[in-house]
């Protein structure tokens, strides 16, 4: 196997200015060495958590080993290192997820994917969307959780397979004719409803399909919540169109 070192983005003697998550990668990388299932003398050496910890307090002054074990109890904490099934209470061996992050953008792709409340994120957009988004992908990701939408709107409309995008959205929710628009409502609320979701088609929705869009995990997060908040009030009128 190769040393930790080999593995650290910065001589180690400068390891301690390296933040916790910087280091867990390094860490990480290191542990993905082991064999599936790992050997008797890896799991005595690295898996067994005080050996191991053991041998960092040895190898380094405490400057350096510190910083590493905070990133080794952080990699626990995030469960990406977990209690080995054969040694459970004395041995940690890199989970599935862990085995699943073998590059740097992956394992930063992750880290960056607790920003998406996924709670609060309607369970068909999130079943789309979840999994380019995991994987850094955040332009598909929006595409498809607006795509979701736009289905919804069809079947709800019993609209047909030409339907679809901006037109589909102004057909569905014209104020004075659409499907899917709330009669008991002001003329301008219902030209608002229809306003919002042809102009987050225009704007957000239609762009990711045509062409490469940039875009950062902040506006990924934001658009997939609005194609779920979309998605939740096409549920609302689809079930009172149906009363």
């Amino acid at each position: 196997m190769q040393s930790l070192d080999f593995f650290l983005p910065t001589p180690i003697e400068l390891v301690a200015d390296l933040d916790i998550e910087e280091i867990g990668i390094a860490m990480l990388a290191f542990f993905q060495q082991l064999a599936d299932p790992p050997t008797t003398q890896e799991f005595h050496d690295h898996c067994n958590r005080n050996n191991f910890v053991l041998s960092l307090t040895r190898r380094y002054s405490r400057n350096v080993h510190q910083p590493l074990i905070e990133a080794y109890a952080w990699l626990e904490h995030q469960g990406l290192l977990t209690p080995s099934p054969e040694h459970p209470d004395a041995a940690l061996i890199p989970s599935r997820r862990a085995r699943k992050l073998k590059s740097r953008v992956s394992f930063e792709a992750w880290k960056r994917a607790d920003q998406l409340p996924r709670a609060l994120v309607h369970p068909t957009v999130l079943t789309k969307a979840s999994g380019p988004f995991l994987n850094g992908d955040y332009e598909t990701a929006v595409f498809v959780a607006f795509k979701e939408v736009e289905v919804a709107v069809r079947d709800a409309g019993r609209f047909g397979t030409t339907d679809f995008g901006i037109d589909l959205m102004r057909k569905a929710f014209h104020p004075d004719t659409g499907p899917l628009t709330d009669p008991t409502l002001p003329k301008p609320e219902r030209e608002a409803l229809s306003a919002l979701f042809w102009g987050s088609f225009g704007s957000y929705r239609n762009p990711c399909g045509h062409r490469r869009v940039a875009m950062e995990v902040q506006e990924a997060v934001e658009l997939i919540m609005l194609s779920s908040h979309l998605m939740r009030l096409v549920e609302v009128r689809t079930a009172a169109s149906k009363t």
